[in-house]
């Protein structure tokens, strides 16, 4: 599978999802199913990181067609908890992301405003915390 999926901390509140080159729409599907679930399950606003530094091939080659920008919604947004969107931090933009990122922003800012991004690993998880922390502050408000 191009994409894996792991906790990037002990207390299992922020999804790792790494990309790793080629992947399918399956792949995708499979790991938003899961996060999914467990959001919902745990019904707690979780965070997710994306590294997309190993690449990000979209399948079919064209992200600008319904299906795949449906999908890429539903990516940036797998740390619902059912309710709300938690944080997702996007680790690695080359500029084809940014001009997908660009694109969905302007068909649907509320898709995108939980999206945050970093270069490095570190930089992601210090956003992550700063962002999921004033999250669950806003949630319990």
């Amino acid at each position: 599978m191009g994409i894996d999926l792991f906790w990037d901390n002990d207390e299992q509140t922020i999804f790792l999802v790494e990309f790793n080159g080629n992947w399918t729409w399956d792949d995708l599907n499979a790991v938003l199913k899961t996060t999914t679930r467990i959001s919902k399950e745990r019904n707690q606003l979780m965070g997710a990181i994306l590294d997309v530094r190993k690449g990000l091939n979209i399948p079919g080659g064209s992200i600008f067609n319904r299906d795949a920008m449906n999908q890429f919604k539903e990516l940036i947004a797998m740390s619902n908890s059912g309710q709300e969107n938690g944080p997702v931090v996007i680790v690695g933009m080359s500029g084809m992301i940014k001009t997908i990122f660009d694109t969905v922003t302007k068909m649907d800012k509320q898709a995108t405003q939980s999206v945050h991004f970093a270069s490095t690993m570190t930089e992601a998880r210090a956003v992550m915390q700063i962002h999921l922390n004033h999250s669950r502050r806003t949630a319990t408000a």
